[in-house]
């Protein structure tokens, strides 16, 4: 990848990152339940993967993975088993009141009622489902 084409990916990486979107809901959720302190975890978390996704990128670990279908296949299903798996645990875990940090349980429910997050855990499970059914490298269908 050309410098100025891992620049523009770079770019558009940190407007993803800096957005709302399941990322602060996962801080917001870890702070609310859990306090402060986990919540900054989860933040660090989260700056660590887009740090290190960056890195691979630029390290060409995607053409390394697109060269190899075995490698490719592999990637995609593990991907679509973790996916799966989030899924399956949030749909499970949904009816589980969070652990309120002194902000209140009824702060924390109306954020994230039972269906909101069976909602979510349901596109975690789909997702994994077609990531696991896509096309492969090798370009079968």
């Amino acid at each position: 990848m050309s410098f100025e084409a891992w620049t523009i990916f770079a770019l558009f990486w940190v407007v993803f990152v800096v957005t709302p979107g399941p990322n602060h809901l996962n801080c917001i959720q870890t702070g609310m339940a859990h306090g402060m302190r986990r919540g900054l975890w989860a933040v660090a978390a989260i700056l660590t993967q887009a740090v290190l996704f960056l890195s691979l990128s630029a390290a060409g670990i995607t053409a390394l993975i697109a060269a190899s279908p075995l490698a490719f296949d592999a990637a995609r299903l593990l991907g679509a088993a973790v996916l799966i798996w989030l899924g399956l645990r949030g749909w499970l875990l949904a009816r589980r009141p969070g652990r309120s940090a002194g902000l209140g349980r009824a702060a924390l429910g109306a954020v994230f009622n039972i269906w909101l997050r069976r909602a979510l855990a349901s596109c975690f499970i789909a997702y994994g489902v077609l990531l696991g059914s896509a096309a492969t490298a090798a370009g079968r269908v």
